[in-house]
This record gives C-alpha cells, sequence and structure tokens, in this order.
C-alpha cells in the first residue's frame, strides 16, 4: 500500500460517508428522469439503499471466508442472504433457484443485464485493493457477473478500476482516462463517459452535456448504466472536488438517481477522506448504516464507522497478499459457455384478424408449434402483417395448488386469459421494461391481481399485436408470487 494506514483509513471512512450521502440525497428521485434544481444541503438522516445492502452480504462473506473467493462463492451468498425481487436481482435469484451458476446467473432471461445494480457496488473492491486496480477490477468482475453482463460488468469493472485508483491520485480527468482502460472502446459505458469528458474539456455546461449524453444513450430502463454512468462522471467532473457539489450535479441529471449520487459520493469521499467530509459538512452526519429489508440473516454494521473498521482490517489482510488475481486490461467479455436452458414453455402460435373484438381468440387448423426456451418470447417474426394478432396458447401443470401473477409485459398491446377468463389487458404501445414490480404503468390492466389456481392443467392464452408507433415487437412473460419473486419451478406443456 503506498499510503499510511492512517491515510487510507481515513478515505475508507470518506468512501462510505460519501456513500451513504449520496444514496440519501438520490433515494427520492430514484426513477425521475427531470432534470432538477437542487439545494446544496446535506442530509439529516440516513435512508436505506441497496446501493450499500449487497455490499454488506460480500463483507460478511470476506470476513467468513477470506479472499480467495469467486462468482461462485457470492453467488452461494446470494441464495442464502438476498431476496431483492428487483431487475436483474430478481433474474438472479430465479437464475440461482433453477440451478444456474455464474456467468450464465447474469445472462440468461435478463432484460437488465446492462444495468446499474452492479456498477454500483464497486466501493467495497477499492477500499480493499486501494491503488491496485486491477485486482479490484478482478473482483469486481466476480461479483458482476452474478446478476449482470454485458454493460453492467463493464461499469462495475471501470467504477472498481476508478476508485482504487482514487486512493493514490485526486484528477478526476486523469482517473477516468486510467480507469477507462480496463473496458473496452466498442462498449458503451466507454462511449458514454468519454463523450461527457470531452463535453467538460469543451466548458460545456451539465445540462448541454447531459441532454448530449440522452440524445445518444438514453434507454427506457432508467437504471440502464452507460447514460447513469456519464451522469455520476458529470457530477465528479462539475464538483471540482467538493463531496455535496459532486453529489447535487450527479443528482441533478435524473434517472437512476440514488445510484449516480452514491458513487458520486463515495469517489468524492475516497478524494477528501472522511475528515475533510465531515469538517465541510454543515450539518452532523448521520452515522448509522441503514440497511434494506432485502438482506437476510446478515449481521450488518451499525456505523459507517464499524464498517470502515471491517473494511480496513480486511484491506490491510489483503495488503500483505501478493499473488491475488488481477484483471488484464483492457477486459473484453468472453462467450457465454453453453448451457441448457432450464426454462421451456412450449405454445401453439397462429394469426388471427385484427376484427375479433374483445373475445377470446381460438386457434384454427393451421396454428403450429413453437418452444421458448426463457421468458423472452421472439415474436416478431412470427408476424407476417401489420394488421395480424398473434396467438399463443400453452397449459400451465400445477402439482399443488399455486397463488401467483402473470405478468406478459409487451411493446404493444396485449390480453391473457388464463382458464378462458380475461385477467390481463394493456390496449396501447408501452416501454418495454419487463420487471416483475413494475408493472405497466400509466397503461390500462384488468384484474391485477394474484390468481389462486387449483392443483391440476390450466390453459393459458395470450393475444398481441404490433405496437401502433412502429417499433418491434418484444413479449416478455413472468409468472411471479405474492412478493414478486419469479416462480423458478413452473411446468409448461402443449394443449392436448
Amino acid at each position: 500500500m503506498t499510503i499510511s494506514e492512517e491515510i487510507y483509513r481515513d478515505k475508507v471512512h470518506g468512501c462510505w460517508l460519501g456513500k451513504s450521502i449520496g444514496g440519501t440525497i438520490g433515494g427520492p428521485l430514484e426513477g425521475k428522469t427531470d432534470f432538477f434544481d437542487l439545494p446544496f444541503t446535506y442530509p439529516r438522516e440516513t435512508i436505506a439503499n441497496d446501493d450499500l445492502d449487497l455490499q454488506l452480504v460480500w463483507l460478511k462473506v470476506l470476513r467468513e471466508s477470506g479472499l480467495r473467493i469467486t462468482a461462485d462463492d457470492l453467488a452461494a451468498a446470494w441464495l442464502d442472504h438476498i431476496v431483492y425481487p428487483f431487475d436483474e436481482y430478481g433474474v438472479a435469484l430465479a437464475n440461482l433457484k433453477m440451478g444456474l451458476k455464474p456467468p450464465v446467473t447474469g445472462y440468461y432471461n435478463n432484460w437488465f443485464k446492462d444495468s446499474m445494480g452492479s456498477p454500483i457496488r464497486s466501493e467495497l473492491w477499492a477500499c480493499l485493493f486501494p491503488g491496485r486496480p486491477a485486482t479490484a477490477a478482478w473482483y469486481a468482475l466476480q461479483d458482476a457477473q452474478v446478476d449482470h453482463w454485458g454493460e453492467g460488468v463493464y461499469g462495475e469493472i471501470f467504477f472498481a478500476a476508478l476508485e482504487s485508483l482514487a486512493f493514490d491520485h485526486e484528477d478526476v480527468a486523469a482517473l477516468v482516462s486510467q480507469a477507462l482502460a480496463f473496458i473496452p472502446e466498442d462498449c458503451r459505458v466507454y462511449q458514454a463517459v468519454s463523450m461527457v469528458t470531452r463535453s467538460f474539456a469543451d466548458g460545456e455546461s451539465l445540462l448541454n452535456s447531459r441532454n448530449e449524453v440522452l440524445a445518444s444513450f438514453r434507454n427506457d430502463n432508467f437504471t440502464d448504466a452507460p447514460q447513469n454512468m456519464a451522469f455520476t462522471i458529470l457530477g465528479l467532473l462539475h464538483g471540482g472536488g467538493d463531496l455535496l457539489k459532486s453529489v447535487i450535479f450527479a443528482a441533478k441529471c435524473g434517472y437512476d438517481v440514488d445510484c449516480t449520487a452514491a458513487t458520486a459520493g463515495a469517489v468524492a469521499g475516497i478524494l477528501a477522506g472522511g475528515k475533510a467530509v465531515l469538517a465541510a459538512a454543515d450539518a452532523d452526519i448521520d452515522d448509522r448504516v441503514v440497511a434494506g429489508w432485502g438482506i437476510q440473516n446478515c449481521d450488518v454494521p451499525e456505523t459507517l464507522s464499524e464498517l470502515t473498521d471491517q473494511t480496513v482490517s480486511l484491506g490491510s489482510l489483503a495488503d500483505q497478499e501478493a499473488d491475488l488475481p488481477e484483471l488484464e486490461a483492457p477486459f473484453i467479455l468472453p462467450e457465454i459457455p453453453p448451457f441448457e436452458a432450464p426454462m421451456r414453455i412450449p405454445c401453439h402460435y397462429d394469426l388471427v384478424p385484427d376484427d375479433i373484438g374483445d373475445s377470446q381468440p381460438l386457434l384454427t387448423e393451421s396454428a403450429q408449434e413453437v418452444t421458448f426456451e426463457g421468458a423472452f418470447f421472439d415474436v416478431e417474426d412470427l408476424l407476417t402483417s401489420d394488421d395480424d394478432m398473434l396467438v399463443l396458447e400453452t397449459c400451465l401443470n400445477l402439482p399443488f395448488a399455486r397463488t401467483l401473477r402473470f405478468i406478459p409485459h409487451c411493446t404493444g398491446p396485449v390480453a391473457l386469459w388464463v382458464d378462458n377468463r380475461k385477467v390481463v389487458e394493456w390496449t396501447t404501445s408501452a416501454p418495454f421494461v419487463p420487471a416483475a414490480h413494475r408493472g405497466p404503468q400509466g397503461h390500462d390492466r384488468m384484474n391485477w391481481d394474484m390468481l389462486n389456481l387449483d392443483e391440476g392443467v390450466h390453459e393459458v392464452t395470450i393475444r398481441v399485436k404490433h405496437p401502433s408507433d412502429g417499433r418491434r415487437l418484444e413479449l416478455a412473460w413472468l409468472a411471479v408470487d405474492e412478493d414478486n419473486h419469479w416462480i423458478p419451478d413452473l411446468v409448461y406443456e402443449l394443449k392436448p
């Protein structure tokens, strides 16, 4: 370690302070896409944030198992301790319950693999390996692939490297440049971050840079990593080393605000150190660690000071390990290894005219068979005309009674019948963000309640149509329980 033990501890403390401050400021704005006018004031009380929660689980794993861990160790801990159903978290949990292993758990059925869930838990690896960005990046890869692939993995590698470098360097633009060397130039994270670095150097305003990012990288999923990571870097660049300014400037850009603000705060906290953060604050900073409900059976530190002590203790052990693995830069994701898809949904499909009204469509003698090996149904090529409606029919075979909810996310109008009763209908086109807990916000819904299904076979019919705005027809099939967790063990079969 190239810094003294005192400075090391102070910077780790600054990291966790900044993470908490940023997450608390950004939390109430999560998912809102406006450009905000925010006061430059510190929060009075800490709120829970899943951005930190998963790192508390990883800390437990490291304290119990040591530093020689892999993605498989983190995956096992996920099954034991993490119950969040949100987006990629819920997908990973379902994939793990189906017996899959990383990296397949981060890839299969995962429309959210490019999201922010992993980039925002990079701080732990940087704090354990200060000034060792290649090692921090290797651990970030182990972490990210449990529930991400693609941009989500590149995002955590980039942030872990940047934060590790921040222990030894102060210039944000230089940190960004060095951290970008760990990811490929053709990934969207690299391109979005490079864009805002150039725009800041050219003297563009925060708003103009934000609009430039959205023009090139905006995604209907507000948690998509490239747009949000660019906002974090914008906050740091415009913040000029000041933690509160860095947090507020990142938060002003909107979207996944608890993430962007928390990471900006963590980086600025490393750069400044905890003592300087506390001295600059215009209020007493809440020192509590407030864990969320989504981590269970996990003793967590009560305070940020205690979290700092635990992190520093592990970091001191890591400093004595000279042969820990490193990530070669630039790292390019390998091909996913072959695997057998555990989720199979066989269907009969048919095309029906658009004028059948509100009645349940019936299959004709021309109906054909198709099997979908996952929750995302590739149906675009099954339609021959924009005027046709596609009908899919399958059967759910329950060995015992279940309570569940069907969620057919679709870019176009969709209706679903269970045992000849219509239970879902969206009549207009919608953004395709197939999360179990989000639902068709702002769109028509019918009987959006849980279904109590008896033991036996239940007929399921889905009717979909092209979106009216000319987008590709996309369809995702989710079946979830009362807590919005995917149900991984359902058995589907063709109707006789």
